[in-house]
């Protein structure tokens, strides 16, 4: 094990996937327990050849407890929370991230509504399984 850089924002509950030799850290959720109804829609690149963390473009909404997976050099974010406690009802929404043109865009949502769940490319297709 080595440590490396920090990330910007401190975060949990966050989703992850590595595209073009970068990990990305996607929303989640402040590391303060003092802020209980705030979610991130900011995301981050690791760069492990110069040790940093870049902000790239945030996602359209906030959202905790997603699953992300990389696929054809885009990362696909799936389901999750838009708030925390209370207000913490799951979605069936699937956005994509561009990291080339850094965007994101809104797919067609899964048929059911996902949280704390993990998320897998393979063969082309994108597999969502098991959480909430």
């Amino acid at each position: 094990w080595a440590e490396v850089a920090s990330m910007s924002v401190h975060r949990v509950y966050h989703a992850s996937a590595v595209v073009d030799d970068k990990i990305y850290a996607i929303g989640g959720c402040p590391d303060d327990t003092t802020d209980t109804h705030h979610t991130l829609d900011s995301v981050e690149a690791y760069d492990p050849q110069a040790n940093n963390w870049q902000l790239v473009a945030s996602m359209p909404g906030g959202r905790q407890m997603h699953a992300a997976a990389a696929m054809g050099g885009k990362i696909y974010v799936s389901g999750g929370s838009f708030g925390v406690g209370g207000d913490g009802d799951f979605t069936s929404s699937v956005t994509v991230f561009d990291p080339q043109a850094n965007t994101w865009t809104e797919l067609a949502s899964m048929g059911t509504a996902r949280g704390d769940h993990a998320s897998a490319a393979i063969g082309g297709k994108l597999y969502v399984f098991g959480g909430w």
